[in-house]
């Protein structure tokens, strides 16, 4: 038995589906020794055989069941049953029917269709004739097998124990038989309830016992499967690189075996390996072809298992019409042939899905027939989870009462289950119910009985979260000062975990229930700041402010999965790579078996690792400080406090840093020697009045300060601190929607003019971000060169510029994140840049031939991009497409040639984490040509993941726009800024400030839209 990840066990026991009743229904077919009878077997039909045996005969049936799920059964003339077998999911394996006749008379062998697809098996009466010496012993062990394989369908705790002995029971047997090949057979069902019970470590010993000997029989089919149960068990036990490194193997010998079930299989397998690892990427493109495969095999059940497993993993990467779009596949095909079980399923998850992107109505309409379903197929956990999703929309919809009953339901199904972590789930939406009925109280019994089960099962994400809402519950109460203590430690717990398990875990609501765990401590530290202004509370939140952007920043990275290879010593971040996947996986498996049923041995062993592995790592982490103190500063951020946030400051310069929050945003304006704090409208207002700004300000003809919105905005984010801000340098940290607002076209109230005409302006990713800058650049020689230009990339086949003759009317395929990217920015075709020939062309009279390179055309793509010439240049100009991603942050990143010369496809999207690794020694990067979509929600990570990137790279600045510009405005405001960068020794924020003055100045681009786009992000001086 090969087994796989995902596979539902929906046989019933045999005595359910073979009784003496069918015979009177159905037509009976005579055997003759030793002939075959191949026939097409349906689902629920049952065949009936009959043979005349005399007592005390041997009689044996010999079954090719060519994987149909099928029972046999081996009834006497009274209609006792003598001898039973059942064929499971998958099996290829002969299936013997033995016994020794008790009485003369006729007998019947009855087959019965167990699955839910048709299919051919072959029969055949092996055996009639006197019992030998040894035979007794044979018939034993194959009954001792039969009934293992039964009790092991059944699934209970007490079944599966009892299938263990039975097993055992066959295993000497076949010894003393010297029958290797039913030993092996028995071994891997012994193997199959260990899984199944979640023990491991046994699975693997008995799976690597079968695999000794079916290398000893040469059976190469029979290796592979063990191979792939091994890496099963190693992927169990939390050992990713093993259960790879098993199935790789065990892929092989399949391929090697013409297993093509089998390689389905173990493909599969890899593939929920990534998965679950979080490397979807990989997981997906295996899932693909697991798709082809099992279509191609004709294994309809298997088909929309993949298409199922596919939307999961379009969910989530966010993709949301992706994942609909398969969950509604495999729903189809699942009612094609019948398998309601699995339509529930798919009907439950698309509801789910809805419930994930907010759309409560829609989601009902499939989790009522989804739960009637799991009711009529007798899916109890299954049924907890639509009541969940059930009560969840519910709450959307502002129906608490009905969302308070459904969980309630919920709940009691998963107590009857012992579903632990479920159960803490649904104790929060329980208590976020009743916080939403005013009932703070009702609220903290939910949130108390959930904490107590996150910490049980070891969950400490779960129980972060859980924590935050009881300090919202303490809120509510009015008891701040015990909010305050809880979302201490709700946050503390955030950071102490590895980004890559929490978002493993958790990734669907992670981001969300992060930054609003953050955005809840500030809000409770103002209201405290409020309340005794006197005790530095203001200070405090701040600095939480400035933690929250050092951990999005990392939470981008883990989602973008970025291997950060530049600025760390090669075997250091090997060991880092390797402790870090090793302790993340024993961390899953410590969940996974406090979740479930698990030996005292199994978890103290668990335990023992974690510990030990996070020491090493903690050593490892002050290496990495130690001997690579710039990636130790991206990966282990240390948030400055506010006296050293100050003594970044010059004379004249001030810092705005702005936090949105579910109740009330907040300004902290620092100056060298003071910080005051003001109170904002709450981040919804904001953000419908910042939406609105960006639309005013990025259309083209709308005059200067002529928008209503415009006005207000800036109204709503200086109007407190506007005396304040007079004839000062502006260094502005912002947050989601606000970062791609360009805050140079604002008004100040009290001031006459815009933001530019007043202030010299810069964007900082956060206060922290330009201590690490200067630190990484102080004393650094500037680069012999002055500035290399990447213009007019070639995005197509069809484009003149390709080689007459190579040129066919498809165009070249794009990779899956520049297709994802280029779509949510609203980018329907990738058009040829071609004024940016001419900007780059003003760029280099003005730098000069021989101090410029210039990558055009072919040249402007991904490999000259990430090569070391980049370093000898103080300027980086990319003038080409700039995806900021305002939904998915990892995919932003800057599109170059994506075909050659020869018009074959390569790979020119540079995404966000690839950035991480550019080679740069230039004192600023351009952007000059991005686009920006801001989808329904905002992260402002795409922005600042982006211009990160090119900070670690090596840049202190970069200078992007936030829309984009027209052509002829883009080119002369470059001409402008260079002139003022090059040819007057200006800074670049001094530059940009002076081209965008000097070219709103004429009639001709006087609005925001044709200079306001563009924003310097990094150090002013």
């Amino acid at each position: 038995m090969s087994c796989r990840f995902g596979c539902g066990l929906t046989l019933l026991s045999l005595a359910s589906l073979l009784t003496p009743e069918y015979s009177s229904a159905q037509s009976v077919q005579e055997l003759e020794l030793g002939k075959s009878v191949e026939r097409l077997l349906s689902a629920g039909e049952v065949h009936i055989y009959r043979i005349h045996a005399g007592a005390g005969q041997y009689l044996r049936f010999e079954i090719d069941p060519n994987s149909v799920e099928l029972a046999a059964a081996l009834l006497s003339p009274a209609g006792d049953k003598i001898a039973e077998t059942v064929n499971l999911a998958g099996d290829e394996r002969t299936l013997p029917v033995s016994a020794r006749v008790p009485v003369d008379g006729d007998y019947q062998l009855q087959v019965s269709g167990n699955g839910r697809i048709a299919g051919k098996y072959r029969l055949r009466l092996a055996e009639l004739k006197p019992l030998l010496p040894g035979e007794e012993k044979r018939i034993a062990a194959e009954a001792a097998l039969s009934e293992g394989k039964g009790l092991r369908v059944q699934g209970s705790k007490a079944s599966l124990e009892h299938a263990v002995e039975r097993l055992q029971a066959a295993l000497p047997l076949w010894r003393e038989l010297n029958d290797a090949l039913d030993e092996a057979l028995t071994l891997m069902q012994l193997g199959s309830v260990y899984f199944m019970m979640g023990d491991a470590a046994k699975y693997s010993v008995v799976e690597a016992q079968a695999l000794s000997i079916w290398r000893s029989l040469g059976d190469g089919k029979g290796e592979g499967e063990a191979l792939n149960n091994i890496g099963l068990a190693h992927w169990t036990m939390g050992e990713r690189d093993l259960a790879l490194e098993n199935l790789r193997d065990a892929l092989l010998l399949r391929k090697r075996a013409g297993d093509l079930r089998g390689e389905a299989e173990t493909i599969n397998n890899t593939a929920t390996v990534y998965a679950e690892s979080g490397d979807l990427q990989k997981a997906l493109r295996l899932k693909q072809d697991v798709l082809v495969r099992w279509r191609s095999l004709g294994d309809a059940d298997n088909e929309a298992r993949a298409f199922n497993d596919l939307a999961v993993i379009y969910s989530r990467l966010g993709e949301t019409e992706r994942a609909l779009d398969y969950f509604k596949r495999a729903l189809a095909l699942r009612h094609e042939i019948g398998n309601r079980r699995g339509e529930a399923v798919n009907l439950l998850n698309i509801g789910t899905e809805y419930v994930k992107a907010d759309d409560p109505r829609k989601a009902l309409d499939n989790l009522v027939p989804a739960l009637k379903m799991l009711r009529e197929t007798g899916n109890k956990s299954g049924e907890s989870v639509a009541l969940q999703h059930i009560g969840r929309a519910h709450a959307m919809l502002g129906e608490q009462s009905k969302a308070l009953e459904d969980s309630e339901q919920a709940l009691a199904i998963q107590k009857q289950l012992k579903m632990l972590r479920p159960q803490a789930f649904t104790g929060n939406y329980l208590g976020a119910a009743q916080l939403k009925l005013g009932r703070p109280q009702e609220a903290l019994i939910r949130f108390k009985e959930s904490l107590a089960l996150a910490r049980s099962v070891g969950d400490r994400m779960l129980e972060s979260d859980t924590l935050g809402e009881m300090a919202r519950a303490y809120r509510d109460e009015g008891e701040i000062d015990q909010a305050l203590a809880l979302i201490e430690q709700s946050v503390s717990l955030i950071e102490s975990l590895r980004s890559s398990v929490a978002f493993e875990e958790l990734r669907t609501s992670y981001l969300a229930t992060t930054a609003g765990r953050y955005h809840l401590f500030i809000d409770l530290l103002m209201t405290l700041h409020s309340m005794r202004p006197e005790e530095g509370f203001d200070v405090r939140a701040l600095e939480v402010s400035e933690r929250a952007r050092a951990r999005g920043l990392l939470d981008l990275l883990t989602e973008a999965r970025a291997e950060i290879r530049e600025g760390v010593e090669p075997d250091l971040l090997a060991r880092e790579q390797s402790l870090a996947k090793a302790l993340d996986d024993k961390t899953q498996r410590q969940i996974r078996l406090l979740a479930s049923s698990h030996t005292a041995e199994q978890l103290a062993n668990t335990n023992k690792q974690i510990r030990e592995l996070t020491l090493a790592y903690a050593e490892l982490e002050a290496e990495l400080r130690a001997r690579s103190p710039r990636y130790a500063a991206l990966t282990q951020p240390q948030p400055l406090r506010v006296a050293e946030i100050q003594q970044l400051l010059d004379p004249g310069t001030l810092l705005l840093e702005y936090s949105l929050g579910e109740r009330r945003s907040v300004l902290w304006v620092v100056g060298p020697a003071s910080l005051e704090s003001f109170d904002l409208p709450k981040q919804s207002d904001v953000e419908v009045t910042a939406r609105r700004a960006y639309e005013e300000l990025s259309v083209h003809g709308a005059a200067p300060g002529s928008g209503g919105a415009v006005a207000a905005l800036g109204k709503m984010l200086f109007g407190a601190a506007a005396q304040r801000l007079r004839d000062n340098r502006l260094a502005v940290v912002a947050e989601g929607v606000l970062q791609y607002i360009p805050f140079a076209a604002l008004t100040i109230p009290g001031e006459k003019g815009l933001v530019v005409e007043n202030h010299e302006l810069v964007h900082l990713p956060s206060a922290s971000t330009l201590a690490e800058l200067r630190r990484e650049t102080s004393g650094r020689k500037a680069a012999p060169g002055l500035v290399a230009i990447f213009a007019d990339p070639v995005f197509g086949r069809s484009d003149p510029r390709v080689v007459r003759g190579n040129r066919p009317a498809s165009s070249a395929p794009v990779s899956e994140e520049l297709e994802r990217s280029a779509k949510e920015a609203g980018i329907l075709s990738l058009d040829r840049l071609r004024a940016t020939r001419q900007e780059a062309q003003a760029i280099v009279n003005l730098a000069g031939a021989g101090k410029s390179l210039q990558a055009l055309d072919f040249r402007a793509n991904r490999e000259t991009a990430m090569s070391t010439e980049l370093a000898g240049y103080r300027i980086v100009h990319f003038a080409t497409h700039a995806l900021f991603n305002s939904r998915h942050p990892e995919l932003s990143g800057l599109v170059l040639s994506l075909v050659d010369r020869q018009g074959n496809p390569q790979d020119g999207f540079l995404e966000t984490a690839q950035v991480y690794n550019l080679k740069l020694g230039a004192d600023l990067v351009v952007l000059s040509a991005c686009e920006t979509a801001l989808g329904k929600e905002v992260r402002g990570e795409g922005l600042v993941g982006l211009t990160r990137g090119f900070m670690y790279a090596g840049a202190p600045r970069v200078l992007a726009s936030l829309w984009r510009v027209p052509d002829q405005a883009t080119t002369e405001l470059m001409k402008r800024f260079y002139q003022a960068v090059l040819g007057q020794g200006m800074s670049p924020a001094a530059a940009l400030r002076s081209a965008q003055t000097s070219l709103r100045s004429e009639p001709k681009w006087q609005a925001p839209y044709y200079w306001a786009g563009f924003a310097l992000q990094g150090e002013w001086r």
